[in-house]
């Protein structure tokens, strides 16, 4: 499900006067301060819904058009000032940034809570809660291995993806024992019928900061029925919270400086401005982590120069860009565009459109004839994201060739993996697995293999498929991720004249 934009009304109605001042020929540059202040600390997202909304409302194309070029002149006035294009707000490292400036936030919470719990006058369910948000740092890192890394590699550093990926691994370990303790000093509370390990008065708060003891706080008889343990165990299990706290802290925060000045640094030597466009392009599909990238740097012209030298052309226009962009440069993946607004929905892939030429996606121009019957490009790709299961295709020489851009994926992918050696795209602990699976299909001594696992709740069944052509020649290998937590639990039996009564 698409995530709601909320549009604040008074900025839409800003925005359209901005849109109106253009419409009677005001230059763009003598807009840009105000759109400039319009759009301050808002996100990409909201900016294109009400971009949307106003078209909805019946403002013609044509017209939010003309904020392209506000926009360039905006990103260009910033860069005129002396600013950097990764420090804009917007730029995949300014969200790094952000988001390891909200993380150290967190980080403290967290520290603050255990030892809160340590010293007696704790809430577990504050605890759990700081944990809980703590732990969407993981969305950085997945964003970090998913669509950074891949451009690194490009460029030969390959690093990250074999050193820092397995940090990332044990900061991921670090979170369970973490989760672990915390889970394993609310057990034992629950036990001894302690109250959520509180200082239940203040007589009891006194007699701790008097130095008689945390077991003075914690004290309370224990529940009917249940065995009263020694008030010793929850004070260790608490200091056990606590202590893998305090490691997962020195983690994160390690990590955290690897990132600013040994990552981002080379990472912002390494890639140019149309590589950083690339990656900002794919970032949408993993995620962030308690921020929303700002609208400042737009990729769509993140390469442009603020100034043009001696003998340099000017800055092109986004229209210019767009003008000139090879098919499906701009759409956010690649490899076929769709325009949401000018009359009808269109799909192109390439190979046809979604009507086939015909109507009906199954037929017409542009249709792939199959083994049995031929459907358009498009419409193979609407089904392959209709289906229950993440599908992966990893070509003969190790390359991710495809994958299946699911609404609701079980593992995070992003375009940044097409093209990428699939030994970059799992841990380093997982490779020598990869490799023997890898080894067995080309060599032709195995046809699959199957796993199950349990993740968040869920049950989940990874297969791996050799796909072979009709003489038996290795073509590559089709990952297939499915979560089965419901069909695990099915029993009985519902017919299909049953399916309008139950569903």
């Amino acid at each position: 499900m698409a995530e709601t934009i909320t549009i604040d009304p008074e900025r839409q109605a800003n925005l359209a006067a901005i849109i109106t001042r253009l419409h009677k020929g005001e230059a763009a540059a003598i807009v840009r301060k105000d759109f400039a202040r319009l759009i301050q600390g808002v996100s990409a997202s909201e900016i294109a819904a009400m971009e949307q909304s106003l078209i909805d409302g019946g403002l013609p194309v044509e017209e939010v058009q003309r904020l392209c070029d506000v926009h360039v002149e905006v990103f260009q006035g910033e860069l005129r000032k002396g600013a950097k294009a990764h420090r804009l707000s917007g730029h995949p490292v300014h969200s790094y940034l952000e988001e390891n400036r909200a993380a150290k936030t967190r980080i403290g919470r967290l520290l603050g809570e255990a030892r809160s719990l340590a010293w007696g006058v704790g809430d577990p369910a504050a605890a759990r809660s700081a944990l809980d948000d703590l732990s969407k740092i993981l969305v950085h890192y997945e964003r970090k291995e998913n669509q950074l890394f891949p451009w690194l590699e490009r460029s030969g550093f390959t690093g990250p993806s074999k050193v820092m990926w397995g940090k990332h691994d044990e900061i991921r370990t670090q979170f369970k024992a973490t989760r672990s303790a915390l889970d394993d000093f609310i057990a034992i509370t629950s036990k001894s019928g302690s109250r959520s390990a509180a200082l239940p008065d203040a007589a009891a708060r006194h007699g701790a900061e008097a130095g008689h003891g945390i077991e003075a706080g914690l004290a309370a008889p224990a529940r009917k029925g249940a065995e009263a343990l020694p008030e010793a165990e929850p004070r260790s299990r608490a200091k056990a919270f606590r202590a893998e706290a305090r490691n997962l802290a020195g983690r994160l925060r390690r990590m955290i400086f690897m990132e600013e000045r040994i990552l981002i640094p080379n990472a912002v030597a390494r890639l140019s401005d149309a590589d950083w466009a690339d990656i900002r392009r794919g970032e949408d599909a993993i995620g962030f982590a308690w921020i929303e990238p700002g609208a400042v740097y737009d990729p769509a012209f993140g390469g442009a120069k603020a100034v043009p030298g001696k003998g340099e052309k000017p800055a092109p226009s986004l229209s210019d860009l767009i003008a000139g962009a090879k098919p499906g440069q701009y759409d956010g993946a690649g490899g076929g565009t769709q325009s949401a607004v000018g009359g009808a929905d269109t799909v192109t892939g390439g190979a046809g459109t979604l009507a086939g030429g015909a109507g009906s996606g199954a037929a017409g121009d542009g249709a792939i004839p199959l083994q049995v019957g031929a459907l358009s490009a498009a419409l193979i790709d609407l089904i392959f994201k209709r289906l229950p299961i993440d599908l992966s295709f990893v070509d003969a020489n190790d390359k991710v060739a495809w994958y299946s851009d699911n609404p609701h994926r079980v593992f995070p992918r992003s375009p940044g993996v097409i093209g990428r050696d699939v030994r970059n795209c799992h841990p380093p602990k997982s490779l020598a697995v990869v490799e023997r699976i890898l080894g067995e299909f080309r060599e032709g001594t195995k046809d699959e293999a199957r796993f199950w696992i349990e993740m968040g709740g869920k049950f989940i069944i990874i297969e791996y498929f050799a796909i072979r052509d009709g003489e038996g020649r290795y073509l590559g290998t089709l990952e297939a991720s499915q979560d089965a937590t419901g069909i695990r639990g099915l029993s009985g039996q519902r017919r299909l004249l049953d399916w309008e009564a139950t569903s």
